[in-house]
């Protein structure tokens, strides 16, 4: 969620059960935008060390496919709580 978002949004009752919705989005949300700056900072380290090694090469491909894995998991969470 933005910040401007965050700032402007109408409060909500913490009892309600829209108030857990949208709790869990954000959270969902962070969760989210983490992996995808981890995946990028796995990239980013990846491509700084040329050439790789067979072993490095393997360890970075499955650092990435286990990022993509909780990925998926995480998206298909947040769409059980949106519906």
């Amino acid at each position: 969620m933005s910040i401007f978002r965050r700032l402007f949004s109408k409060k909500i009752d913490p009892n309600t059960r829209l108030s857990r919705k949208v709790v869990l989005l954000n959270q969902f949300d962070f969760l989210l935008d983490t992996l995808e700056n981890s995946k990028f900072d796995i990239v980013y380290m990846e491509n700084l060390k040329q050439p790789l090694t067979p072993d490095e090469r393997v360890y970075f491909t499955q650092q990435i496919d286990r990022i993509e894995s909780s990925k998926k998991v995480l998206l298909w969470m947040r769409s059980n709580v949106i519906s």
